[in-house]
C-alpha cells in the first residue's frame, strides 16, 4: 500500500490530520508509520473523535487501509510521553516517525 503524502507531511511538520477511520470522523496527531504483518500501520494520538475531545490522551494504532479522506489539518501538536519511539514493536519496521 502506498502511504498518502499528507501523512508524511503531517509527521514531518507535526501537524494533525483529519481522516475517516471505519466510518468515524477523527483528528489525529500522527506519530509513526510502521509495518506489521506486511501492512502499514499508523500510531497516532486521537485529538478528536466525531468532533469531541477524548477524556485522556492515548496512543492508538490504525491500519492504513482503514483510513480514508486523509487531509492535513491546520492544528499542530507536540510529541507526548505516550509515544515511545524505542518501543520494541517499532524495531526494524519503522517507515517514518516524528522527531522528538
Amino acid at each position: 500500500m502506498t502511504v498518502p503524502p499528507p501523512l508524511f507531511e503531517a509527521i514531518a511538520l507535526k501537524k494533525c490530520v483529519n481522516a475517516v477511520y471505519n466510518k468515524t470522523d477523527m483528528t489525529l496527531a500522527p506519530q509513526i508509520l510502521y509495518t506489521k504483518h506486511d501492512e502499514v500501520h499508523l500510531d497516532a494520538i486521537p485529538v478528536k473523535k466525531r468532533g469531541e475531545s477524548p477524556r485522556e490522551l492515548k496512543l492508538a494504532t490504525f491500519k492504513l487501509t482503514g483510513l480514508s479522506d486523509i487531509a492535513l489539518a491546520d492544528e499542530t501538536f507536540l510529541t507526548d510521553q505516550v509515544y515511545d519511539p524505542a518501543a520494541e514493536k517499532y524495531a526494524g519496521v519503522t517507515v517514518f516517525a516524528v522527531e522528538l
